[in-house]
């Protein structure tokens, strides 16, 4: 894991844009021979509800790729389907950051979280706790009247950001 962390940070350190860290840190994995992703189940991160959805617009008026989800600060983030953590830290503008490698090109970005438990190169399930909710700076929005912290959750299949409600 030692190896796989360093050339995280590297890949992190070098990239200019969360795409160019994805595209750095993706794993050589294959799509399916019709170029899809595979069918698998995934739930969402954290328990609450969508404030901003995939196509939305931001607080900037900028398209959001991702969802918004609110939920109790300190909330335990989980992994949204089975697979390998190539990135866990800080990232311009995101907050803490895990970029999760599901196999096929399909990746998921996790950002707002204030904890991390997993470390690069580390296998991870579904539902396998990975980092843990709050914050009041950056990406990560936390509500002083109702302690929520906002999780925001991408889905990238070859690169694109796609709905992470759909397989």
């Amino acid at each position: 894991w030692e190896q796989a962390r360093r050339e995280a940070e590297v890949a992190a350190s070098t990239a200019s844009t969360l795409h160019d860290l994805l595209q750095n840190v993706r794993r050589k994995s294959q799509p399916k021979a019709d170029g899809t992703a595979s069918n698998h189940a995934t739930i969402l991160p954290v328990i609450g509800s969508i404030t901003r959805g995939f196509g939305s617009r931001d607080d900037v008026g900028q398209i959001q790729h991702g969802l918004s989800l609110p939920a109790q600060a300190g909330s335990m983030v989980l992994a949204p389907d089975n697979g390998k953590v190539v990135y866990a830290g800080p990232f311009k503008g995101y907050d803490t950051l895990v970029i999760i490698d599901h196999g096929h090109n399909v990746h998921s970005l996790l950002s707002g979280l204030a904890r991390v438990n997993v470390a690069v190169g580390q296998d991870v399930l579904l539902g396998e706790p990975v980092g843990a909710l709050a914050g009041t700076s950056g990406t990560t929005k936390i509500s002083t009247a109702e302690k929520t912290a906002t999780l925001y959750y991408e889905r990238r299949v070859n690169g694109k950001s796609v709905s992470p409600l759909t397989n």
